[in-house]
This record gives C-alpha cells, structure tokens and sequence, in this order.
C-alpha cells in the first residue's frame, strides 16, 4: 500500500491519551502505524475485489479523518460496543474499513457497509495483512488543465465545461501535487 502521511506527527503519550479517553486498547501493530504514518490519503488504493481504501484516519488531524471525530459520529453500538471495532478507514462511498480492538491477540480487518444493516465481514486476519494485500496505484502524471480541454475537445463535449469544473480540475491537480506517496512498512 502507498500512502501520503499525515504531516501530524504523534507518539507514544498521544496514543495513550487517545486509547484512555475512549476506553480502548488498539493493536500493537496499528499503533506501530499511526506513529510512523498518523493515517494518510490512499490513491486509488484497492483491496482485492472487496473495496478501495479512500483515506486511513489518525490522531489529532483535526479534520474529517481525525478518529476522535470518527468516533463521536459513529454509531457505538454498531462497532464499538456490538463488534468491538473500531472504523480506521472509508471507502469513496463512506464505507467502513474497521479493525478489531481491546483484544491483545486479535488485530482483524472487516468491512462494513454503511447504510446496511448487514454484519461487519472480515477481510484480514491481521492488520499487517490488510496493508500488504492492498494495491495502490502511483500517481505519476497529472494532467494539466490544459491537457484536459484538449482532452475534451477530442471527444466533442467542450460545451459541458463549466468554470466550476475547470475550478474542480484545478483543485484536483493542486491535492495531486502536494501528494507524497511512500510504501506503508511496519516493523
């Protein structure tokens, strides 16, 4: 898996303070990556046929995929208290991707469709697992606006281009730039 770190950076007092506030014991191993990577973007990263992997939360991003944030949202009884899971990642369509906790020997992955009442499904017997099953795709590339319009003069369709899809474009080529992608290693 590939992915673009949080530029937060945590330790050791942090996850501690996170796990006590909450009332939870993460896995060894997914603590081992929040310190080395506090959650991240996943360009078009996919884990076999199941899903792709949009986002993996942190701690104290402040933002959507802030866990703290996840967990106030979140529905307890049907992770934490039914399952006893905690949501570490989404999908493009909100998804979850959740790892097992308060449990020393058990570090599972399951999926879990948000808007369905259907039980969580596992996909990983381990979280080092789930992280070298998963495919993610260089960034390479990104084409520029201008690559675009040609793009779509080509196909005819110029007349469907708003300013507010050049302004979509842009945004787009600006978070694809800022990206730094490395290879999620956990030791």
């Amino acid at each position: 898996m590939l992915i673009s770190k949080n530029k937060i950076q945590i330790n050791d007092d942090i996850i501690e303070k996170f796990e006590k506030d909450n009332n939870l014991k993460l896995p060894e191993s997914y603590k081992k990556f929040l310190l080395k990577y506090n959650g991240g973007e996943t360009y078009k990263t996919e884990f076999g046929n199941i899903t792709d992997i949009k986002y993996m939360y942190g701690i104290n991003t402040n933002d959507i995929y802030d866990l703290s944030n996840n967990l106030k949202y979140e529905i307890p009884e049907t992770l934490l208290e039914k399952y006893n899971l905690l949501n570490i990642a989404d999908n493009v369509l909100g998804d979850h991707i959740c790892i097992r906790i308060n449990d020393p020997n058990d570090d599972s992955v399951w999926f879990k469709y948000h808007d369905s009442p259907t039980k969580p499904k596992k996909i990983a017997d381990s979280f080092i697992e789930f992280i070298q099953k998963c495919k993610s795709e260089e960034i390479g590339h990104i084409r520029t606006i201008e690559e675009r319009w040609e793009y779509v003069k080509k196909n005819g369709v110029e007349h469907k281009i708003t300013p507010s899809i050049v302004k979509v474009w842009q945004k787009e080529i600006d978070r694809l730039s800022n990206l730094n992608q490395e290879e999620v290693i956990i030791d």
